[in-house]
């Protein structure tokens, strides 16, 4: 009798038992599958009470982006305005 190819569904009728559902795919950003490591963690709560728990601020700050301005026209010739033309994510 020919063995099928391991992980393909059993045939109609057979008593075999079904492979089991692949787990789906996250394409989120931000979920952790493990603990923290423990040496960081205390840390990392005082720097909460300091204030140091927010991004930053989305379009990055004016210094980043006029310095990525200036990369893009020496490196490609092209002239933008970093205050409204720059978002480095």
């Amino acid at each position: 009798m020919a063995r099928p190819c391991a992980g393909s569904p059993p045939a109609p009728g057979s008593s075999a038992p079904r492979p089991a559902a692949p787990r789906p795919v996250r394409l989120g950003t931000g979920e952790p599958r493990h603990a923290p490591p423990r040496c960081p963690t205390p840390r990392w709560a005082a720097a909460l009470d300091t204030g140091l728990s927010n991004y930053p601020a989305t379009a990055g700050e004016p210094r980043l982006r006029e310095a990525c301005a200036g990369w893009m026209q020496r490196r490609y010739g092209l002239t933008l305005d970093a205050a409204t033309q720059v978002l480095p994510v």
